[in-house]
């Protein structure tokens, strides 16, 4: 359904038996935690240039699988936008204006 362009693992030793499903063959890995030899290190990541972003409000930011409850599973696409506006909302959920 989808073709990831690379793959994020919050720990490369963690998920490695993962990592190593016949889908994830051959994709970059990006590693928070224990990279092997060939991953990406995150915070070699957070260290790039800033001027390379480009996503607009309007950009897929990531896919929700649903679970198929139709038959199929099918992907919601949530955008920048979209899921800019939900942390929005959350963060307010648990803002006291009594303690301000």
């Amino acid at each position: 359904m989808l073709k990831p362009a690379c793959v994020y693992t919050d720990d490369a030793e963690l998920f490695g038996e993962g990592l190593l499903a016949p889908g994830l063959a051959g994709l970059p890995v990006i590693a928070s935690k224990n990279p092997r030899v060939r991953d990406i290190p995150f915070a070699k990541m957070l260290k790039g240039s800033s001027e390379v972003a480009s996503a607009r409000p309007s950009d897929p930011a990531k896919y929700l699988l649903t679970s198929g409850s139709t038959g199929h599973p099918k992907a919601v696409i949530c955008s920048h936008g979209n899921i800019a506006l939900n942390s929005a909302q959350i963060t307010a959920c648990f803002d006291d204006p009594i303690r301000q």
